[in-house]
């Protein structure tokens, strides 16, 4: 539809048009995404609601005045329908998979390369391109180390393979930002030390490498359809009180910094960011934990892993786990996980 609504959840529903129609293309199966706080990118879709053929059109969508702003920008270099956009910790877009014929269940004139949409410019820029297609059915979702994960497509009904167009797998591909220009791994800074958990408004302290230039935190996303409708990207104010210590606000609207988890990454001077450290927001009630890092320890060993949670209410916690190498047990009252593993192994 060209039309764009406010949906009311209260009582028995209600909406109403919100803004102007948009009548340029028509955007169904086409990747919507919100790249920044209260702001949208809308790229790709049919040429027109009689004409399934993709397009190459993006606008943008800025619901932070009295009314939504709708305004064009720069087209892609490819034309795509069924394709998905990912938001990257320095605030870029990345556009990936997604065919020009707009077939469903097809790779017909699938599209490999990848395309990150910068923001400040809304210019395109054309990155490397897959070994594999995806298209309708597909996924991409961003990674906590920087990368991004692009997998699926197909299974259509009726047809397991849809004529060779599925594909049950998944390719990582590592944006530019993770290389020098020479093409040698770029050296990425680190969070040291952060919290599990962070209400709205909080000022928190991180530990990272010194000098950092941004802190961005994007939250974990929900994807089905080309749309990520749980994806928000949020600058993070900090100041730096001494080398490598910062003190980091969280944003003071529930609303916006929405509860679930969500991934703070540091950035460089360079635009290079860090691995992400992953953060739970404005949990009420229910106890949190924040993720375990993976362990490792030679055999007969001393073992000591403090393990972080906490409860919203302050409620007391009891602690277990299932899975531990012989030898190894955890404390009930504190979480603390020691012993000696008595047998080598992999354990989850």
């Amino acid at each position: 539809t060209p039309k764009m609504h406010y949906i009311d959840p209260d009582g028995n529903g209600s909406y109403v048009q919100a803004g102007p129609e948009f009548n340029d293309f028509y955007h169904k199966h086409g990747t919507t995404i919100m790249y920044d706080e209260g702001k949208l990118l809308t790229a790709g879709g049919w040429i027109a609601g009689s004409d399934i053929t993709s397009t190459n059109q993006a606008f943008t969508v800025d619901l932070n005045g009295p009314s939504p702003t709708v305004a064009p920008t720069d087209s892609m270099t490819f034309a795509r329908k069924f394709q998905n956009g990912v938001v990257l910790p320095t605030g870029d877009v990345l556009v990936i998979g997604g065919n020009t014929s707009g077939r469903k269940f097809s790779d017909d004139g699938a599209i490999l390369e990848v395309e990150i949409w910068d923001p400040e410019t809304g210019t395109w820029t054309v990155g490397s391109a897959m070994a594999i297609p995806r298209n309708y059915h597909s996924i991409a979702l961003l990674l906590n180390d920087g990368r991004v994960l692009a997998a699926g497509s197909g299974y259509c009904s009726g047809s397991v393979t849809c004529g060779g167009s599925s594909h049950r797998d998944g390719q990582v591909y590592s944006p530019p930002y993770l290389f020098n220009n020479d093409g040698s791994a770029a050296i990425r800074p680190t969070i040291t030390g952060a919290p599990g958990r962070v209400a709205s408004a909080e000022i928190f302290t991180v530990n990272a490498t010194a000098d950092l230039q941004r802190f961005t935190m994007i939250k974990m996303g929900s994807t089905t359809h080309g749309v990520n409708t749980d994806v928000r990207f949020l600058e993070v104010p900090f100041s730096q009180t001494s080398p490598g210590v910062y003190e980091l606000t969280a944003h003071g609207n529930q609303n916006v910094l929405t509860a679930g988890y969500w991934m703070l990454f540091g950035i460089d001077s360079n635009g290079v960011p860090s691995a992400a450290h992953v953060i739970q927001a404005n949990t009420s009630g229910n106890p949190w934990l924040a993720t375990v890092p993976q362990q490792s320890s030679q055999e007969g060993a001393p073992v000591s892993v403090e393990i972080q949670a906490g409860d919203a209410d302050d409620d007391p916690l009891a602690y277990s786990a299932t899975g531990l190498p012989g030898g190894l047990t955890i404390n009930s009252a504190t979480g603390e996980i020691t012993g000696a593993a008595t047998t080598a192994g992999f354990y989850d």
